[in-house]
């Protein structure tokens, strides 16, 4: 029997061994390396996804660590995106991992997306969401998104399926910006319960997965 690190998911006949090829000659950005990313990084690096860009400027604190799984005691007060690479590439030593240190802004936001394959959303901070949204428009970029509130959460992909931008619906054209900007809600807040953003991260993997794989 073929044991190669790969072997389970490429005798399903949607992967093979050209979907594996694809997975690893495929780069993918997760922007916040929290409730969300913490389990999205470790299923794409799982998965074999060959350059994974993480982007996030906090430090890991103790109350992260009943939902952030990928974290350890031994991580507080880590820069989350450096600390997030170092654990993964022990996992899985062929990525190559990409850290940027600070939190997504308008600044970088061009020279960050330009050449990805999709975009991960994982922050939990609104202004980076919708700018994450406007660039992966003008880009024509795959944007997996995800928030999660209390035991809530939502998943959703905005992509376009052809070169026509207009026919692309985004975050923007679902939820108003300015009716959401003044909500207030964080984690620190309201409250959350660590499964909620997991289950989240992990449908965020599985479509990027799929994206990357041309599943339908």
């Amino acid at each position: 029997m073929d044991n190669s690190r790969y072997i389970r998911q490429e005798i399903l006949p949607s992967i093979g061994t050209a979907g594996q090829k694809k997975l690893a000659g495929s780069r993918v950005v997760v922007v916040g390396a929290g409730g969300l990313g913490c389990p999205a990084l470790l299923y794409l690096v799982g998965a074999g996804v060959g350059t994974i860009g993480i982007c996030d400027g906090d430090q890991v604190d103790i109350t992260n660590l009943h939902r952030q799984v990928l974290f350890t005691e031994e991580s507080i007060g880590k820069n989350k995106a450096q600390e997030a690479a170092r654990l993964l590439a022990e996992r899985n030593g062929s990525v190559h991992f990409e850290v940027f240190e600070h939190f997504f802004s308008n600044a970088d936001c061009s020279m960050l997306l330009r050449g990805w394959d999709a975009v991960l959303d994982a922050t939990d901070r609104i202004e980076t969401r919708y700018l994450l949204d406007d660039i992966c428009r003008i880009l024509n970029i795959p944007l997996i998104h995800a928030s999660v509130a209390g035991n809530e959460l939502q998943v959703a992909v905005f992509d376009s399926l052809s070169n026509d931008l207009s026919e692309r619906i985004c975050y923007r054209d679902l939820y108003s910006h300015t009716r959401l900007a003044d909500t207030g809600s964080s984690c620190a807040m309201d409250g959350i319960l660590g499964p909620v953003p997991g289950l989240a991260g992990l449908f965020q993997a599985r479509e990027c997965l799929g994206l990357l794989l041309g599943m339908p």
